[in-house]
C-alpha cells in the first residue's frame, strides 16, 4: 500500500501526496514528518537507478523507493511488501514523466517571458531614443525660430532704409 509520494528538486519538495487514512489521527503527523525527513535524506544520496531503502518506525517496516532523473527525485513510501514492483516502477515513471512535461512547459514559458522582456527592453530603448531625437528637434526648431525672427528684424530694418532713400 502506497502511503506517500514525494517529488524533490534541489532539496526542496515540489509535490507531496500522502495517503494516511489507514493510520490513526494522532499518528498521522509524526508519520508524515518521518517520511519527509527520510525522503530529504535519501535525496542527498539518491542514485539515478531505482533504489529500495527500508526503515522501521513504531515497529513497522516502511519501504522507500527512490529514482532520480534530471535533478528530480521521486520518493515512494510503502507500508507493506504486498505492493508489486511493477506498480511501484509504473508510479515512479509516471511521476517523472509528469514532472518532465511540467518542466518543459515551464521552460517554454520562461523562454517566452525572456523573449518578451528583451523585446520590451528594445522597444523602451527606441522610445527613449525617439524622445531624445524629438527633444533635439524641438531645440533646433526653437533655434531656427529665433534665427528667423532675428533675420526678419534685420530684413525689416534694411527694408526701412531702402524705403527712406526712394
Amino acid at each position: 500500500m502506497i502511503i506517500a509520494n514525494l517529488i524533490l528538486k534541489e532539496d526542496k519538495l515540489i509535490k507531496e501526496e500522502y495517503f494516511l487514512s489507514s493510520f490513526s489521527l494522532f499518528t498521522r503527523k509524526s508519520i508524515k514528518e518521518f517520511i519527509k525527513l527520510i525522503s530529504k535524506e535519501l535525496y542527498k544520496d539518491c542514485p539515478n537507478k531505482l533504489t529500495e531503502y527500508t526503515h522501521t518506525f513504531d515497529s513497522t517496516n516502511y519501504y522507500f523507493y527512490t529514482k532520480k532523473s534530471n535533478d528530480i527525485t521521486v520518493v515512494l513510501t510503502i507500508k507493506n511488501e504486498d505492493t508489486s514492483l511493477t506498480e511501484i516502477i509504473n508510479k515512479i515513471n509516471t511521476e517523472l514523466k509528469q514532472c518532465d512535461t511540467g518542466n518543459d512547459t515551464l521552460d517554454e514559458v520562461n523562454k517566452e517571458l525572456e523573449e518578451t522582456k528583451n523585446i520590451l527592453k528594445l522597444t523602451l530603448d527606441s522610445v527613449m531614443q525617439r524622445g531624445e531625437k524629438l527633444d533635439k528637434l524641438v531645440e533646433q526648431s526653437e533655434e531656427l525660430s529665433i534665427q528667423s525672427k532675428a533675420l526678419f528684424k534685420a530684413a525689416k530694418k534694411q527694408n526701412s532704409w531702402c524705403c527712406k532713400f526712394s
